[in-house]
């Protein structure tokens, strides 16, 4: 039975359907509704306050509404589920950390998303830097005196972390395996518990982003010994990098990316890069947004983004096999 000429359809249009790219058919056509930026973390802090920022630049450049969806919890995996699951069609986003595609599939041997098929990366916006801190009642001043007084106090060093598993976490047992010391992890609920704990002196050191954590540092509460990176932060000139202390090949930094659910359609992924990339480039941007955070902006395409990943699980393996943490 022939079909009707109404029903009828363009061979491209027809493929199109079949292949699940017409969502929306066209990269010009986005979007077509509201769009979600979902984020792993609660509100406020430097994730929660790039993604806000992006928001409300995509908004005016995409001329629809932009919202920011908090879904902190569980390493990132609460909010990298919802994401993975969603359509393929660019109006569900996350911004994400290393927690999501590179650190989870080492640190669990179950997730409830796939790290790899599950998303469409689509590129990095920023990197942050990170500093290692401790109370002035500890008495030390520098990364050599705290190994010497965790091998005086064997067994007896805690320090805080903002949950299992995630950077805070293991930039500590890499380093502590780095500097041959052992310390005891005391996980809290984000990094302002943390802060209260070594404030409270109930726990003698802590890894943290260098925007939160540089106020403490500038007011005397709290004794930088070291950050993370190539250079010293511009927030803090004084504090000597890791590698300046000794530990050229120790690295602390988490980034922030923007990702998809797996299958979306290249153009559209592409559209939403240049469109991201074009705001975090311009100056006053990065000087409004990034610089009061101690974030170094990224620009890359999605094929430098996924070439990145690969190097970066592969990194990523060794560490957390070398550090011996698992979670499940």
């Amino acid at each position: 039975m022939p079909i009707p000429k109404p029903l009828r359809l363009a061979p491209f249009i027809l493929a199109c359907i079949m292949a699940n790219t017409c969502l929306p058919a066209l990269a010009s056509d986005f979007p077509a509704r509201p769009v979600r930026i979902v984020v792993p973390v609660p509100a406020g802090g430097p994730m929660d306050a790039m993604a806000r920022a992006l928001a409300t630049e995509l908004a005016a450049t995409w001329q629809q509404q932009v919202v920011v969806d908090n879904r902190p919890g569980g390493n990132e995996i609460i909010a990298a589920n919802l994401v993975a699951h969603a359509p393929g069609d660019g109006h569900t986003l996350m911004l994400a950390s290393d927690s999501t595609l590179s650190l989870n599939p080492q640190l669990y041997t179950q997730l409830p998303y796939d790290p790899v098929n599950g998303f469409t990366p689509v590129g990095r916006v920023a990197v942050s830097h990170m500093v290692l801190v401790v109370p002035p009642s500890l008495g030390v001043r520098s990364l050599d005196a705290f190994i010497a007084h965790a091998k005086a106090h064997r067994g007896e060093i805690a320090y805080g972390s903002t949950g299992l598993g995630n950077i805070t976490h293991l930039s500590m047992e890499w380093w502590a395996q780095q500097a041959r010391i052992q310390v005891l992890n005391a996980p809290y609920q984000g990094l302002a518990p943390v802060i209260t704990g070594l404030l409270g002196n109930q726990v003698q050191a802590a890894f943290g982003a260098v925007s939160v954590l540089a106020p403490y540092i500038d007011s005397g509460k709290l004794v930088a010994l070291a950050v993370s990176g190539p250079n010293r932060a511009q927030s803090l000139p004084h504090v000597p990098t890791f590698k300046d202390s000794g530990f050229a090949d120790f690295e602390a930094s988490f980034y922030m990316a923007i990702l998809a659910p797996g299958k979306l359609p290249a153009q559209l992924r592409d559209k939403i890069s240049r469109d991201i990339q074009a705001i975090t480039a311009r100056g006053d941007f990065q000087q409004q947004h990034m610089a009061p955070y101690a974030l170094h902006a990224v620009s890359e395409t999605p094929a430098q983004f996924k070439h990145y990943l690969q190097q970066e699980r592969a990194v990523v393996h060794n560490k957390v096999r070398l550090s011996g943490v698992k979670l499940n």
